[in-house]
């Protein structure tokens, strides 16, 4: 899953002499993952200047394209150029110069005061007979990550593969079999993945590190808090807590099972999860809702478990469903909303076993 990340770079240029160059250079950038402000491309409603700012001040390099000319209008107070140079500096953001077709800092006489600190940062000579040179160079220079690292590099490693297929026969057989296999798993690429909770891809412990601001969960299996690997899931629940997300669990309990999920309860209270219980027998539920154990993350993913034990021996088959189909996970968000209603909030200052009996 996404999240709704910073931009990374931001890309500073004068429209005559480096808007090509500009396409060009957000283009690749994208390509290989970055979260790249141009604004041709990025620019959204409310006030220019205001954008422009906002977007400087998040990014943490700052690519500057000059043309020749290209700072001949600096001396204009109101030169938006100038406005962006000037908050990279101040902003103390990694600035990487890329000079267009022979321009040199030295062929400007006179660098307005607020910006002439520019001048003393070397840059990247540019022209586009060259380009992949400039731009290896200038991914040296970056000091942004890209945010899906992960899938380019998994991309250009099968772009490199198959090139380096050297016979006809191989090649095509090669592509047929990366086409199948994108044919095959159409679901998964569409986003619904069938595994089970004992399998590499399981949702577990990597999938949580994934949210951004909440969890709504039904706990149903009765078992599973006995599983050791929980500790570590737990672990990872209450570090998205502290940086700020919500995560609600409501425990759906046999009759009479309250007793020996107080502890359980207790401690994911005490992690900062949001923990509610009800029994199964409630009236007032429609029952085959309190059969089910699924969690919903950030409103647009849900991984439910068809189980009713978390012992290893009885996970030979795909019984765990994660999924962004748009409708289940919709339908799912109303059902635990009916759920959280009818349930009671744990809270242990005013619980007693016997208060929770009557």
């Amino acid at each position: 899953m996404k999240k709704n990340l910073p931009y990374q770079i931001f890309i500073s240029y004068r429209r005559n002499g480096s808007d090509a160059h500009a396409r060009v250079f957000y283009e690749k950038l994208k390509e290989k993952g970055f979260s790249v402000f141009l604004d041709f491309e990025s620019l959204f409603s409310g006030g220019f200047k205001k954008n422009i700012s906002k977007a400087v001040n998040e990014c943490e390099d700052f690519v500057l394209l000059i043309p020749s000319g290209g700072l001949d209008r600096c001396s204009d107070e109101d030169d938006t150029l100038r406005h962006e140079i000037r908050l990279a500096l101040e902003g103390k953001k990694n600035i990487i110069p890329i000079f267009i077709n022979g321009f040199k800092m030295t062929d400007v006489k006179v660098f307005p005061e607020d910006i002439a600190a520019i001048s003393e940062i070397n840059g990247i000579d540019c022209t586009m007979e060259y380009f992949d040179a400039v731009f290896e160079k200038l991914l040296r220079n970056l000091h942004s990550e890209p945010s899906d690292n992960y899938v380019y590099e998994t991309l250009d490693n099968v772009r490199k593969k198959l090139l380096s297929v050297e016979h006809d026969y191989f090649k095509k057989w090669a592509c047929m079999k990366v086409n199948d296999f994108l044919s095959e798993n159409e679901d998964f690429f569409d986003g619904t993945n069938w595994t089970n909770p004992h399998a590499e891809d399981t949702f577990g412990v990597s999938g949580i590190e994934f949210t951004n601001k909440s969890i709504k969960a039904i706990t149903a299996v009765s078992d599973y808090w006995q599983d050791n690997f929980t500790i570590e899931y737990l672990k990872k629940q209450a570090a998205i807590v502290a940086d700020g997300a919500v995560i609600q669990r409501v425990f759906v309990l046999e009759d009479n099972g309250l007793e020996s999920a107080v502890a359980q309860m207790d401690y994911q209270h005490n992690l900062g999860i949001e923990v509610y219980y009800i029994e199964k027998s409630n009236e007032y539920i429609d029952p085959e809702w309190l059969e089910e154990d699924y969690l919903i993350q950030d409103d647009e993913l849900l991984v439910q478990i068809y189980c009713d034990t978390h012992q290893f021996k009885t996970q030979n088959k795909n019984n765990e469903q994660i999924t962004m189909d748009s409708v289940k996970v919709r339908k799912k968000i109303e059902r635990f909303q009916r759920i959280l209603e009818r349930a009671t909030r744990y809270d242990p200052e005013n619980f007693s076993l016997k208060a929770a009996d009557k």
